[in-house]
């Protein structure tokens, strides 16, 4: 006949669980901020290349095509 575990350890089992699912998951998270980073940086240079002097117009987001506000600065053509 299996033992029943206490709640008391199931408790901490669940909670070991919960620890290593948010733990898998922070460097996604900065995997992603470290790549929005870097993307930014070579579109600036680029921009910097083809227009020396001139300020880096605001970088249209990649994989959000709803609308957004922007606080200061121009506002950016629709999206195709």
């Amino acid at each position: 006949m299996p033992v029943k575990p206490s709640s008391s350890l199931s408790l901490i089992c669940r909670s070991a669980a919960r620890k290593t699912a948010v733990a898998s998951q922070e460097p996604a998270f900065y995997t992603g901020v470290v790549g929005a980073a870097v993307t930014e940086q070579l579109y600036k240079e680029k921009h910097w290349e083809d227009h020396p002097g001139e300020a880096v117009p605001l970088m249209k987001p990649k994989f959000y095509g709803g609308p957004w506000k922007v606080l200061k600065g121009d506002v950016l053509p629709p999206n195709e």
